[in-house]
């Protein structure tokens, strides 16, 4: 994962700048709670980067301000324990914000652009050890960033993935021949069979 560090609301922002120095020249802030890219600034210098925190969590709550990863960014969906097929993204303007995620239709998805087995494996091993370690069930999605020096970062998992017609997890499963009905019972199917387990585990009914 890229470094970070954890800004709270109310937090005395003494030597922020100082510490945001130690993670690089780029930085990512973004707010923990919020999705679709809302509230997401990326600044060029350490007080740029200490303002956005500021504003953000005065306007979000508890933010994080991480390294920038400059590479491809890709996705990895999970559906119960299978890893789905690696998306890649590639938004018109660089960064997949929330017009190039809803509204606009100018966003590349293209699967298969890693050519190297070994690199697909570490990739799909990786989201599924996120999914795992964080207990998550059912479906969800890990972002990633393949980063210059060729090593995938990961950088967040998204719990309630969207469903929409723009989003990815059923791209990556309508890739496997799941169509979106089909994901959607799939989901409910799995759901059904947590909670038959934790039934027989705690014999509540």
């Amino acid at each position: 994962m890229p470094d970070s560090i954890l800004f709270k609301p109310g937090k005395k922002a003494d030597g922020l700048e100082k510490q945001i120095r130690k993670l690089g020249s780029k930085y990512v802030v973004k707010p923990l709670r919020e999705g679709s890219t809302i509230g997401i600034t990326i600044a060029d210098d350490p007080k740029n980067a200490a303002e956005a925190a500021k504003k953000c969590a005065a306007e979000f709550g508890e933010c994080m301000i991480e390294s920038f990863i400059k590479g491809t960014e890709i996705t990895v969906g999970i559906l119960g324990k299978q890893a789905l097929p690696i998306l890649e993204i590639r938004p018109p303007a660089g960064f997949y914000d929330y017009h190039a995620k809803y509204i606009g239709d100018k966003t590349e998805y293209i699967f298969d652009s890693i050519k190297t087995g070994a690199l697909v494996d570490r990739i799909q091993e990786s989201a599924i050890a996120c999914f795992n370690s964080l207990g998550c069930r059912g479906a969800a999605r890990v972002d990633f960033i393949i980063g210059e020096d060729g090593k995938p970062y990961a950088l967040e998992i998204n719990t309630i993935p969207g469903m929409t017609s723009h989003s990815l997890l059923p791209k990556a499963a309508a890739k496997i021949g799941i169509s979106m009905s089909r994901l959607c019972l799939k989901i409910v199917e799995l759901a059904l069979t947590d909670s038959a387990i934790a039934q027989k585990t705690t014999g509540r009914r």
